[in-house]
């Protein structure tokens, strides 16, 4: 319970942070992938860092059924249904996979990737 609170934490802040490259820089692994949907892309850190400074912030966002497993002492994957709208945008539905390690004594994120699914 602790673990999976800790990370959706973690991932609500991601959401929230679209726009802020300062937060990416800090909660990202040294060698963090981010695969997306639109458009179709598969980023590593810095092209996350840079993408993201220039994102339209989500006004809205849901993480629903969440689930956390602790793959080692040091790893854990989280998994969760993303419902999130941005301003003059149609809603957005995914089914999201992330993967964090522990660097430095903190949880970063190493894998995110987006699958869309229809909205509800």
């Amino acid at each position: 319970m602790e673990l999976t609170r800790r990370l959706v934490d973690l991932e609500d802040r991601f959401w929230a942070s679209a726009g802020d490259p300062e937060f990416y820089r800090r909660a990202l692994a040294a060698n963090a992938v981010m695969v997306f949907p639109h458009p179709a892309r598969v980023l590593d850190r810095d092209g996350a860092i840079g993408a993201v400074a220039t994102t339209k912030p989500w006004t809205s966002w849901a993480l629903e059924d969440r689930r956390a497993v602790r793959l080692s002492e040091s790893t854990a994957v989280l998994t969760y249904r993303a419902l999130a709208r941005r301003e003059g945008q149609a809603p957005y539905a995914a089914l999201v996979t992330s993967v964090y390690v522990e660097e430095d004594g903190a949880w970063k994120l190493a894998v995110h990737q987006q699958t869309p699914v229809p909205a509800p």
